[in-house]
């Protein structure tokens, strides 16, 4: 086959320009939902032509609108978040050993997908005050034989 040589677009002027009129466009309407939580997703709003005969259109483009939403990491979004641990408690036993505890709290719980709060709330360990006092034990006679 030949070459084409002929132009691939031609443009001209409008006859009776001033007759025609900018489109009624309507207002924009809200957002849509982001469909996703956390990771990046798309929103859009739209717009239409209220009239379409005899009236001059804006670009297509300028009918709807796309913008991301929820940019947020999956991996850091509404995670688990605790408190610190308390100081450790009084021993349980005045003497010799015993137990003492420490708690925290979960200062917020996990949403839209974060990781959940899989730690403990409460730690024990063994704990020893000062020995306690030996008791020394006085054996009483021995009885009689029974018969």
């Amino acid at each position: 086959g030949e070459a084409c040589d002929a132009p691939l677009t031609e443009t001209a002027g409008c006859e009776n320009r001033d007759d025609l009129k900018w489109c009624d466009i309507s207002f924009w309407s809200p957002w849509s939902t982001c469909p996703v939580a956390c990771g990046g997703g798309q929103q859009m709003r739209v717009r239409h032509l209220r009239s379409q005969s005899n009236c001059f259109p804006m670009a297509r483009e300028d009918l709807k609108e796309i913008r991301g939403c929820n940019t947020d990491s999956c991996n850091f979004n509404g995670g688990c978040e605790m408190s610190s641990w308390s100081a450790w408690g009084q021993c349980s036993q005045d003497c010799g050993i015993g137990v003492t505890v420490r708690t925290r709290n979960i200062d917020k719980a996990a949403e839209n997908g974060g990781k959940s709060c899989m730690a403990s709330l409460k730690e024990m360990k063994d704990c020893e005050n000062e020995p306690c006092p030996i008791r020394d034990c006085q054996w009483a006679a021995w009885d009689h034989w029974s018969g």
